[in-house]
């Protein structure tokens, strides 16, 4: 279940997990799987997650996510610093599929082995839309002026919506739309690595891995039970940023406007 600390209120969701083979240059690099763990009260991420063709492979993409890691990694080294890596920022693997069109801001989503994070954990909780295309995009691809359409990470190809290797949409009604991401929950409130820091009892003495929230950071119940019989390994607690509890009762009253350049210089649009 999701509990929002703030207000008390506990929330009923189902979930579930994905496990996901990795190529052989994320294998030998991590030595375990990609586990994605997502809990949804009534609407589910749009589009699929299988590659098309053309489309960026899972290896450039990991090889993308290991050279920013890499940076990162001199970075801190030249300052003498150590960090857990939690609340640094984090691009789902699923923004690297063309067809997908964005998360909806009523799941949490969980994936693990993730290199571009210190804690190989990136967060998405309770988020809209996609953390690369911040003003979004219509039916047609087409951003909302002056703002240009959303694009893959790094490749630059658009999100077309189209079934892998083919021009049928995933999602007919929907076809191209991307999501803008809401102004109380844009990604760097709600996207970014983070780390279990208890389990779905609010424990850390059974054995498992769990992680101490760094300052300005709450413990905060998100992942459910999946399953009787499923692994346990991803629900619990996760540390999340004091002050950006989910709050159902008041989400996304406001989205990011291209014309007010309220969310950052991207997709063609300055900042006012």
């Amino acid at each position: 279940m999701l509990r929002n600390v703030g207000s008390g209120k506990v929330d009923d969701v189902p979930c579930e997990s994905e496990d996901e083979p990795l190529d052989a240059f994320r294998r030998a690099r991590l030595g375990f799987g990609v586990t994605r763990s997502r809990c949804a009260t009534s609407a589910t991420r749009r589009g699929s997650r299988q590659p098309r063709e053309g489309e960026p492979d899972t290896m450039t993409r990991s090889i993308l996510a290991a050279a920013a890691a890499a940076v990162a990694v001199v970075a801190l080294s030249g300052t003498g610093c150590q960090t857990t890596g939690v609340g640094d920022p984090c691009t789902p693997e699923a923004e690297y599929n063309t067809s997908f069109l964005g998360f909806n801001f009523h799941e949490v989503s969980t994936e693990s082995a993730d290199f571009q994070c210190f804690s190989r954990l990136c967060l998405v909780n309770h988020f809209q839309g996609r953390v690369s295309c911040p003003y979004g995009q219509d039916s047609m691809g087409n951003g909302p002026p002056p703002a240009s359409g959303c694009e893959v990470p790094f490749i630059g190809q658009p999100i077309t919506g189209y079934e892998p290797g083919t021009t049928t949409y995933g999602d007919t009604n929907a076809k191209a739309t991307v999501e803008p991401q809401c102004l109380d929950r844009t990604a760097d409130n709600a996207v970014y690595c983070s780390c279990r820091c208890a389990n779905i009892a609010g424990q850390t003495d059974d054995g498992a891995v769990y992680c101490k929230c760094p300052g300005g950071f709450a413990c905060t119940q998100l992942v459910a039970t999946i399953s009787a019989t499923g692994s346990q390994e991803l629900t619990g607690a996760y540390c999340i940023k004091s002050g950006t509890e989910y709050n159902a009762d008041n989400v996304c009253s406001a989205t990011c406007s291209a014309a007010l350049g309220n969310c950052g210089n991207t997709q063609g649009v300055t900042a006012q």
